[in-house]
């Protein structure tokens, strides 16, 4: 009896001790778990906080970057083309070329040969050896002149008056300057040297007698000279790029869209662009999280004071953050191997 009472005693105390051994490994598991969803919440709060900081500290590093940048390039293509306007300006105003035109029909032959060489003899001490201009007529009294030589007319039959679709378009805004979006020449001597153009027209005035029309300064700019003031842009994120378009939505200059050039957009975002401008109190403007082509990007954009054209850039938002997503993804990894090696370490401990 004693040692049956010994023999279950013995039993029935090692299946506590094996009972009271499994409810510590269970609360041990238990203590695991929780210990590492408080590490884990504890990780997704920290990390997504610091993603937050993170990115506003990118997104403002980007913005302060694309407004230098679009800030930096419309003030070099602001110097390039009012220089060419100043240039301009200088030519129309040269009081021997007015006193010219305004005597011309006044001349003989022979004085009206020696004045059509004065007249290009002007025209070059302006505008020569300038590689950015394509060429410069003068057109006046049914004659057009240019640097190389007197008249146009006489030698291919050209004529500005009746066969230039920018000049004929030009007389109707009844303007006194105006720029000209990008182009294709219709003109073959002006084509052979640039396809691509953008034409500064000017009105000749003589002050003297009533601001009389005297005629008109065509002055072809290469599409190259704004091509590459535009193609040295670097920015730093993926698919971002900087363009011109005028106050029209007609696109001046994009190196990475060249087949548009000339043409009007037609975007929803370029729209939104051209009523914002229009306000007297406009200055450079920047928008996150903007609308482009079902882009959500940074949007910046300026007014050019020496024309009528808007600068704007454009950065995808995505590129901004994705050194911040790449990083966020890697931490990700390496903590959830750290977790899963921390369960099964602890498993094998306990």
């Amino acid at each position: 009896m004693k040692i049956l009472r010994h023999f279950y005693g013995t039993k029935l105390k090692n299946l506590k001790l094996k009972n009271l051994k499994l409810q510590n490994l269970k609360v041990s598991y238990k203590l695991n778990i929780l210990f590492f969803l408080i590490l884990i919440f504890s990780f997704v709060i920290i990390s997504y906080a610091a993603f937050k900081a993170i990115s506003k500290t990118l997104f403002d590093q980007a913005l302060q970057t694309t407004e230098q940048i679009i800030s930096q390039t419309g003030e070099k293509v602001n110097l390039t083309f009012s220089e060419i306007n100043k240039l301009t300006v200088l030519a129309k105003n040269n009081r021997q070329l007015v006193e010219i035109i305004d005597s011309y029909e006044t001349l003989n032959l022979d004085e009206k040969s020696i004045a059509d060489d004065q007249i290009s003899n002007i025209l070059t001490s302006y505008f020569s050896n300038r590689d950015e201009l394509a060429d410069v007529y003068f057109v006046t009294n049914g004659r057009d002149y240019t640097l190389d030589r007197s008249y146009v007319g006489l030698s291919d039959g050209y004529s500005f008056t009746k066969d230039n679709i920018k000049f004929k378009w030009f007389t109707k805004t009844n303007e006194k300057s105006l720029w000209t979006e990008t182009y294709v020449s219709d003109y073959k001597n002006t084509y052979d040297i640039s396809p691509y153009v953008i034409t500064l027209f000017k009105k000749v005035n003589n002050y003297t007698v009533n601001q009389k029309d005297m005629g008109t300064l065509i002055v072809n700019i290469k599409e190259s000279l704004i091509k590459e003031l535009l193609k040295n842009v670097k920015f730093s994120y993926d698919k971002s790029h900087v363009f011109i378009i005028d106050k029209n939505g007609y696109l001046i200059e994009d190196p990475k869209n060249k087949e548009f050039l000339g043409k009007k957009l037609q975007y929803k975002y370029i729209k939104d662009i051209l009523k914002t401008v229009k306000k007297d109190d406009f200055k450079m403007t920047s928008k996150k999280n903007y609308n482009v082509n079902d882009i959500n990007s940074l949007l910046t954009y300026a007014k050019i004071d020496s024309t009528d054209w808007i600068i704007v850039g454009v950065v995808p938002m995505n590129s901004i953050t994705k050194i911040v997503y790449d990083t966020y993804f890697v931490v990700w990894i390496i903590c959830s191997l750290v977790i899963v090696l921390g369960l099964f370490l602890s498993r094998i401990i306990t």
